[in-house]
């Protein structure tokens, strides 16, 4: 620890997210502690179930330093922590905020957070996928990004295929590694389309085509 912080200068921050008795984290991110307000993405997407904690209203986030030594007699330093108030209302919405870290030993915050969450309800994006010609395809594209960044989204988009198109159970080596090929250029493309519905507020149908035509 002593050789990482103060000879080579670095810190390996991570953030570590709780909702009701669920735990998650990301992979610390290395940085130069001479980097002064630098940002850090920790690029870590979480999925909690809000069925699992009806009654917790936040999240809460707290952000260590991870070290090697140090961690096995006093933990990892604290960096800061914060909470978030989920919106239940908001289905379908992806909300974004920016919070302050707090830490008891300091008046100003160390840092701050910019996170974003959506929260997806079943009843919600199966209406939305029964009533098509109803909805508009800003509603249909926020439904289909709920689909998608659910767990093992895509293998569940790819297992609705009519048996005539999806691949035959007990199917060779050659067939299986296709398949993997296929949902893995699936999984590229899903995340092109999230990325381009999430940024949707009140486009027209003509319009979200357009920003839709280039993935297709």
């Amino acid at each position: 620890d002593w050789w990482t912080v103060s000879v080579l200068g670095l810190s390996r921050p991570y953030v570590k997210v709780h909702y009701g008795t669920k735990v998650e984290q990301s992979a610390p991110t290395m940085r130069f502690l001479a980097q002064c307000g630098s940002d850090v993405n920790f690029d870590k997407r979480m999925v909690f179930s809000l069925d699992d904690s009806p009654d917790v209203e936040e999240i809460k986030l707290t952000v260590r330093d991870q070290r090697s030594v140090q961690a096995a007699v006093r933990g990892d330093p604290l960096v800061g922590r914060a909470e978030v108030r989920i919106d239940r209302d908001s289905a379908g919405t992806l909300v974004q905020e920016r919070v302050d870290l707090r830490r008891d030993d300091s008046r100003d915050p160390p840092g701050w957070l910019n996170i974003q969450y959506r929260v997806v309800k079943r009843e919600v994006v199966r209406d939305t996928l029964l009533f098509l010609g109803e909805k508009s395809l800003r509603d249909i594209a926020n439904a289909m990004v709920g689909v998608l960044k659910a767990p093992d989204g895509v293998k569940r988009l790819l297992d609705t295929r009519p048996k005539q198109v999806a691949p035959a159970t007990g199917m060779l080596f050659g067939g299986c590694a296709q398949e993997e090929s296929f949902k893995k250029r699936l999984e590229k493309v899903a995340v092109s389309f999230c990325g381009e519905a999430d940024s949707f507020s009140e486009e027209t149908d003509d319009e979200v085509l357009g920003r839709l035509a280039p993935l297709s």
